[in-house]
């Protein structure tokens, strides 16, 4: 009865299997790593999902969202609780970006052609690309710098991304599951090599119908923030073909009882005093070719309550399967939780 009843079509999740298995053979290449990544990051068009559900820090109930995205750059991400009515509306159309929230004074805005040079993207790392890749949606693109696979010391593999910007080059790293060959971790690391948010991809699903292989459970942690944001996606459809309507989804909204400001204007910038830190170069086109930031895993701030991002402890005999470190051999040193005996330190040669 209920599988010839559209009517209730999203109201209980499919039994979407869970994906094969693909190991990371124990010496992998880069494309090794990258190119199943890409090949299933490309047959995602378009995801739309009901009863999505956000979890925030310091709410007591889950916002019960509908979310639309279509690639490169439309999403709309909508919702609140029977309770308090509409708490969030996120957006992008191809133009620009917003993001909405009930509590704010201000409706939040920048156009995508400002964002990648704009100061603050150093702390609020919302721009719709970050937001597609916390959703799984990973693309390893040619015209950026690709560093690896190097080993975790738990077994999988790290993969360092290089995104130079007029603000700095930010970092990325990207933790690969030795066991299956999918995406378990992504870090965004600033200019000043601090972290600045995480994601964390988990319940992976395989959807028969387009061959896709997707994450139903993402957590985004930001540093400085206490807790995390926990979307749980359900069963989301892929690929569906937009409407007219569909194409008024992606149209910016203009709440009267609240301004959009742009966060990359002067007056913006000035009023939060945000200030550029440019490259070393003066061109502006040549990635440097060093190590990694070297906090590039979070470790314990006790000036601060916030969050740690979870990771896993290092294997401490990781250092005999190296040969002695020498001027040629660079070190990439990962700072792990604080533990008993101290900080463990992973050194990679």
């Amino acid at each position: 009865m209920f599988s010839g009843c559209q009517a209730l079509r999203g109201l209980f999740d499919r039994s979407d299997p869970k994906p094969a298995a693909r190991p990371v053979s124990a010496k992998p290449t880069l494309h090794e790593i990258i190119d199943p990544i890409n090949r299933n990051s490309t047959m995602i068009r378009a995801i739309s999902a009901d009863n999505v559900f956000l979890t925030f820090p310091n709410m007591s109930m889950p916002i019960n969202v509908h979310l639309t995205c279509e690639r490169p750059k439309r999403i709309r991400i909508v919702g609140g609780t029977s309770i308090t009515g509409q708490e969030l509306d996120f957006g992008s159309n191809d133009e620009l970006f917003w993001i909405d929230i009930k509590r704010e004074k201000n409706l939040y805005y920048c156009r995508h052609d400002q964002f990648p040079n704009c100061p603050v993207r150093n702390i609020l790392p919302i721009e719709p690309d970050w937001l597609f890749e916390a959703l799984g949606i990973v693309e390893f693109k040619d015209n950026e710098l690709h560093e690896g696979p190097y080993p975790s010391g738990d077994g999988n593999w790290i993969i360092i991304t290089r995104r130079n910007t007029q603000t700095g080059q930010f970092v990325k790293k990207t933790t690969i599951d030795a066991k299956t060959g999918l995406i378990a971790k992504q870090e965004i690391f600033s200019p000043q090599n601090e972290l600045i948010t995480a994601a964390l991809s988990n319940d992976y699903r395989y959807d028969v119908q387009n061959g896709i292989t997707y994450a139903r459970k993402i957590e985004i942690f930001y540093a400085g923030a206490t807790g995390k944001i926990t979307i749980n996606l359900g069963s989301p459809q892929f690929n569906q073909t937009a409407t007219a309507a569909g194409n008024s989804l992606y149209v910016m909204p203009i709440p009267k009882e609240r301004p959009p400001i742009n966060i990359c204007s002067d007056d913006f910038l000035k009023n939060h005093n945000i200030h550029a830190t440019p490259l070393n170069n003066n061109n502006n086109t040549s990635p440097p070719t060093q190590t990694p930031p070297q906090n590039i895993m979070p470790t314990q701030n006790q000036n601060t309550s916030a969050t740690i991002i979870p990771s896993t402890l290092s294997n401490n005999t990781i250092h005999s399967s190296f040969p002695q470190n020498n001027n040629n051999i660079p070190t990439y040193r990962y700072n792990n939780s604080t533990t008993s005996q101290g900080i463990y330190h992973t050194e990679i040669k």
